[in-house]
Formats: C-alpha cells, structure tokens, sequence
C-alpha cells in the first residue's frame, strides 16, 4: 500500500519518518484515541531504554546503540496520536534479541491499554496507513514539556 502525504506534511518530520519506514522494511506503529502528551508518557514508561534519545530535529527522536538505532517520533492525528519507531541493526545475531527485548516487545505491550492498536508501519497496516495520512509533527516541548 503506498501511502500519499497531504501538501501541509511534505517537508515535515512526518514525511521524513514515512521515507525513513519505507527504507527500513520494520516500521512499528502504536496508534490510538489517546492524547499525543498521554501517549509519549506511555511510550517512555514502557519503554524506559528510549528516554536515553537524542532530539534529532526538535519532532524526531533517535536512540543510538551498539546493536542498533532507533528513530521516533509522536504525532496527532484526527482522531489520536500515533508514535512511529524505525529500527536499524548495525549486526545481525544478538542485536535482532537486544531489539526486541528492549524495543520491540516493550513497544508491543503498550497496546495491553484498549484504546492503542500495535502494527507494522502504513504499508502493511490499513489502521496505521489510516492514521498516518492525517498526521501532524508535534514539538518536544509540546510532547515532554519545555526544555526537553
């Protein structure tokens, strides 16, 4: 399924997240009817390894490891929010279970909350696709508070 962006996301964080998810062949989505604010929380809580990431342009985050970086990011949609991730293994062997067991599988749990949907990024994901296509890029001042 190729997703087309709307003209107010060209040349925004959310159409460098959908170049980075059609390059990466493993984008993972949690999306849902949740605040943008609640979901970052959710997303740090859960997954504690992500709060060591660096702000990469104010609206995507990276987390850079020996096994592997991840790029993220948080974004409104109309009817939610929907946190992106693209994983990049710099090996193969231990760095595929170091992802997923500090990624990956945190990430997957988040959707035990009714209201969040896990899924593969817009190509393979009908609800993500959904989701994304109204998408807008949100600050980390707006998403952790200023100074973040």
């Amino acid at each position: 399924m190729k997703l087309t962006l709307s003209n107010r996301q060209l040349g925004t964080a959310v159409e460098t997240m959908m170049k980075l998810m059609d390059a990466c062949g493993l984008p993972l989505m949690v999306h849902g009817v949740i605040p943008p604010r609640s979901l970052s929380d959710a997303v740090l809580r859960g997954v504690p390894r992500l709060r060591e990431s660096d702000i990469s342009n104010d609206q995507i985050f990276v987390l850079r490891t020996i096994c592997y970086d991840v790029a993220w990011s948080v974004f409104e949609y109309d009817s939610g929010a929907i946190a992106a991730f693209v994983p990049v293994l710099h090996e193969r062997d231990a760095a595929v279970h170091n992802l997923r067991v500090e990624i990956i599988d945190p990430i997957r749990s988040l959707t035990s909350n009714p209201f969040l949907h896990f899924g593969g990024g817009p190509a393979n994901d009908p609800k993500a696709a959904s989701a994304y296509a109204s998408a807008a890029p949100l600050s980390a001042d707006f998403l952790f508070g200023p100074g973040s």
